[in-house]
């Protein structure tokens, strides 16, 4: 059986979240009706908690999924990731998951205004991948200066996360 995956990287902000499930969930219903075979599984891997640890609120993967199970196939599979808080930790425990199963092709979905950091981040911690980007046009007043903040991060970001994924591993 063929395993495609779909990693979509959670969002504490609600709209662009469920613009970059909606994105996937587009570009996985095009596809396949018109390039995969029926017999590829889709396999949703769902990344995100919540931000700032808010323990009232749903994490951002259950979100995730509530969206997804409005279009459901049934050719595909949900895994659910609620623990990481930034997308270091997305990918930190993602590399976990694709040591552990059979892959045969890898997507990730985020937003364009995110895409570069994101690249970069995922270079440092799962260097050995091949991977395609979906991504998400939605962005707001603040995202690309965000980006450029959380930019200064990214080698902490990815030691971090590293530390987890080694931890988690014993």
């Amino acid at each position: 059986m063929n395993y495609i995956i779909i990693l979509v990287l959670g969002c504490h902000m609600v709209d662009i979240q469920e613009s970059r499930i909606q994105s996937a969930i587009d570009f996985v219903n095009s596809n396949q009706q018109n390039v995969w075979e029926s017999n590829q599984t889709i396999v949703w891997y769902l990344s995100g908690s919540t931000k700032y640890g808010n323990s009232g609120e749903l994490p951002e993967a259950y979100q995730m999924e509530n969206q997804l199970r409005e279009s459901w196939n049934d050719n595909w599979i949900i895994e659910i990731e609620d623990k990481a808080t930034n997308t270091a930790e997305n990918f930190a425990y993602f590399k976990k998951y694709s040591q552990n199963n059979k892959i045969d092709e890898i997507y990730i979905t985020t937003s364009k205004f995110h895409q570069e950091r994101a690249n970069k981040i995922l270079s440092g911690i799962i260097p050995e991948i091949n991977f395609n980007w979906i991504l998400s046009n939605k962005t707001c007043l603040s995202c690309y200066y965000d980006e450029k903040i959380h930019s200064k991060n990214i080698h902490n970001d990815i030691i971090k996360s590293l530390d987890i994924f080694n931890f988690e591993m014993h």
